[in-house]
């Protein structure tokens, strides 16, 4: 019995559903926003800026050698800032190389700041790259090697048609980048 009175109560049921929520954009009359306003001398301070940033946009690309890059993607290419951004007490800067015709690019971030040293890194263990590294293939086409070094934390990526035949050139270019990198924070410090 009930199978046969679903279907006639369902199109009401909906009708009236839709008729209701569409009251829901306006608050009732006489609800005004009961949340005090601040007085113009308390609002609050202006955020300040960070002064963890140890690498902008073109220092991170400054990180890797073109011959890196070119050992990587077979070819060389010239390099482009692409991030530079401070949130909620860390700092990041990145740089790009990319081979259009071919469908590749490295990516290098830099990220440092409150919390960054103590990211958890997961994937395969890699020797030799700043304080700490793994490695993490997704697929043949993405390669990624993630080092914390002193309290920053580096991210070389390199995407592209067989990039996992040359992780062992993107593991060798995290290297050199954290090195890299070290002197220039310590230079800083």
């Amino acid at each position: 019995m009930f199978a046969t009175r679903f279907p006639t109560l369902l199109p009401p049921v909906l009708l009236a559903t839709l008729m209701l929520g569409g009251c829901g954009g306006k608050p009732p009359p006489g609800a005004a926003d009961t949340a005090p306003t601040p007085a113009a001398d308390e609002q609050e301070p202006p955020v300040e800026s960070l002064p963890i940033q140890t690498v902008g946009s073109a220092q991170a690309c400054e990180l890797l050698d073109p011959s890196d890059v070119e050992s990587i993607m077979g070819s060389a290419a010239e390099p482009a800032p692409r991030l530079e951004a401070r949130a909620a007490g860390v700092a990041m800067a990145g740089c790009a190389w990319e081979l259009a015709p071919a469908g590749s690019e490295v990516a290098l971030i830099v990220a440092e700041g409150e919390g960054v040293a103590a990211s958890e890194l997961k994937g395969e263990a890699v020797a030799g790259v700043g304080d700490a590294a793994v490695l993490r293939l997704r697929g043949d086409s993405r390669v990624k090697v993630m080092a914390r070094v002193g309290g920053r934390m580096m991210t070389l990526e390199a995407t592209g048609p067989d990039m996992a035949a040359r992780k062992d050139a993107v593991i060798a270019a995290a290297g050199s980048a954290a090195e890299r990198l070290r002197t220039v924070a310590e230079a800083v410090e």
